[in-house]
């Protein structure tokens, strides 16, 4: 499957979704959404780097390198290591969300069943609220691993 990361520094689990295929699944894979709440400026809390240093250290070899290409094609480089400086502490325990027909997405595939006329929207950006909504019983095994139910990292 595939997983989508959104975080906010927000008190409330919102995030924006900045294009109609950010949340449609691809054919014959499972969708997740990984909402993050953050807090900054405690000194306990953990800068960009040392996050990923945890995530690599997390991941098993296989997985590592697939981590590492799409870590590159986020924008992050290991120069950054020395530059970042604002610390992050999670604000709640993160929350686990299967993007599936019940999920309240905007998506090329439900515009187009509805009728829209997709080469007359240029570009369509929302913010989601996912507070309440069911969060998945049983997550795949790789995801408990990448992120703890207590909330750390």
């Amino acid at each position: 499957g595939d997983l989508e990361v959104k975080s906010t520094l927000s008190g409330k689990r919102v995030h924006w979704i900045g294009s109609l295929t950010q949340l449609e699944p691809l054919p014959g894979r499972v969708l997740w959404l990984l909402s993050i709440q953050l807090t900054t400026g405690l000194v306990e809390a953990l800068t960009l780097a040392d996050l990923v240093a945890k995530l690599r250290s997390r991941l098993v070899e296989s997985d590592l390198a697939a981590f590492e290409k799409k870590l590159y094609r986020a924008g992050w480089r290991d120069k950054y290591l020395p530059t970042t400086r604002r610390r992050f502490k999670m604000r709640s325990t993160p929350m686990l969300l299967r993007v599936d027909e019940a999920f309240p997405a905007l998506t090329q595939a439900r515009m187009v069943a509805a009728g829209m006329p997709l080469s007359r929207l240029r570009e369509i950006a929302y913010s989601i609220d996912v507070a309440g909504l069911n969060e998945e019983p049983c997550p795949p095994l790789a995801l408990n691993q990448l992120v703890t139910k207590e909330g750390t990292w």
